[in-house]
């Protein structure tokens, strides 16, 4: 009676070590998918079936409000079997910064153009945009001036 269960012992010992080893064997399995990043917009939402062309187990929709190289995981069906699978994806921002505020602008003599106070710039990535006044124009001298805004973010997308 003791050596039986010995015996049972051993073989629920090596049941357990078994599992325990295919356990880790499918943790650490993980199939890359694609050398070169994908590129995604910053704080747009993609489904998984977009960025990777296997029989998914679930088609989950992700979004990232971080640029830079980020790693999706998903679980995939190769033949019946269940597996585990990664991608890389490069998340960008290429969305210009927006100006806003009138295309004419008038100013009495002998006054400075407020930027700040007549013009909002706005950008969906970065709280602060960088801006320049293209152009000429003198305060003392009556006439049109045409001068540009340009707003940059931080991309370097500009408007």
């Amino acid at each position: 009676m003791k050596k039986k269960f010995k015996y049972i012992l051993i073989v629920i010992l090596l049941l357990v070590i078994g599992f325990l080893i295919a356990l880790i064997y499918y943790k650490n399995n993980i199939k890359d998918f694609g050398e070169s990043p994908k590129e995604i917009e910053v704080y747009n939402k993609y489904k998984l079936s977009e960025l990777v062309n296997v029989s998914l187990a679930h088609d989950k929709e992700i979004s990232f409000v971080d640029i830079g190289i980020k790693e999706v995981t998903f679980t995939y069906y190769q033949k019946k079997f269940k597996r585990r699978g990664v991608i890389k994806v490069k998340v960008v921002d290429k969305t210009p910064p927006l100006i806003y505020g009138s295309n004419v602008q008038y100013l009495n003599l002998n006054n400075e153009l407020k930027i700040k106070e007549k013009y909002i710039f706005a950008d969906n990535y970065d709280s602060e945009v960088k801006w320049k006044v293209e152009g000429e124009y003198q305060s003392d001298t009556v006439g049109n001036y045409n001068i540009k805004l340009i707003a940059e973010d931080s991309s370097n997308n500009k408007t």
